[in-house]
């Protein structure tokens, strides 16, 4: 094995001298156009991969806000399930979380907006289960990204119990139209 990795070493060898001596010995003139070639294959791959990379493919569109000022996301707590404090944060925090996730995977177009405008998250209530459905229901009417957080149940809710519902990131204007008419936390 080891007179093989040496004979292969020995070989790249070679084959990098006479590449070396090739390219040192002959007319650099006779590989100007294969050169230039080369270079407008690659100008021409570059510009097609950033071409790609810029525009908005049609479910993007589909769902693209024209506001791109002011964007928030809301989080809609439950306020009849009683849940402390900590069990609030802790519940929205999983909220924001699985809007961030959902954002980065179905609609990164939504990320440069709401970091620009400084990851804004406004905590309102709902009085039931019912009320929380009833503002998914408009805010997917409105193509709003929407996520809803169940608990385990390990402490103060019944498992399964939704907790929390995500709305957006989206601008203030369309969030209104959901959650306008709701009290702050």
């Amino acid at each position: 094995m080891v007179t093989h990795v040496l004979q292969s070493m020995i070989s790249n060898k070679q084959i990098y001298l006479k590449i070396y001596q090739y390219l040192f010995s002959s007319n650099m003139n006779d590989m100007v156009p294969y050169i230039i070639t080369a270079g407008a294959i690659g100008l021409g791959l570059l510009i097609k991969y950033l071409k790609s990379k810029t525009t908005i493919n049609e479910a993007e569109n589909e769902f693209e806000f024209k506001d791109k000022s002011d964007y928030r996301m809301m989080l809609v707590v439950r306020n009849d399930l009683k849940m402390g404090k900590g069990k609030i944060a802790a519940q929205c925090c999983h909220a924001a979380v699985s809007s961030y996730e959902a954002m980065t995977k179905k609609r990164q177009y939504l990320l440069k907006p709401w970091l620009k405008n400084g990851t804004a998250k406004i905590a309102v209530k709902v009085e039931s289960e019912e009320e929380l459905l009833e503002v998914e229901r408009k805010a997917k009417e409105l193509k709003i990204l929407t996520k809803i957080v169940r608990d385990a149940g390990h402490t103060q809710v019944a498992p399964m119990s939704r907790t929390v519902l995500s709305l957006g990131p989206a601008p203030k204007k369309i969030l209104d139209q959901v959650t306008g008419h709701l009290k702050l936390l």
